[in-house]
């Protein structure tokens, strides 16, 4: 429950990291879902306590930014978002 929760989040506020929205008006769910699938462990790792408030999400990627995986920071700049 708490992954899809979490999924849902990610699909529909907005989270701008390394300067770049991740959940723009015009980024597709399949690249949101893709955006989450290879940022999870990140979001697990270093935003525990970010439960599913956007807000907080954004703001524990960005101060994280430089930390996360190579996945995930390729994930987000593959969907073109800026």
């Amino acid at each position: 429950m708490k992954r899809a929760t979490i999924l849902a989040t990610l699909a529909l506020a907005p989270m701008p990291v390394a300067g770049q929205a991740v959940a723009e008006s015009n980024l597709s769910f399949s690249q949101k879902l893709s955006i989450y699938r290879a940022c999870r462990a990140d979001l697990n790792q270093h935003c525990p306590d970010a439960g599913t408030d956007g807000a907080k999400i954004e703001a524990c990627l960005r101060a994280n930014q430089t930390r996360l995986t190579p996945d995930c920071r390729t994930a987000i700049i593959g969907t073109g978002a800026r």
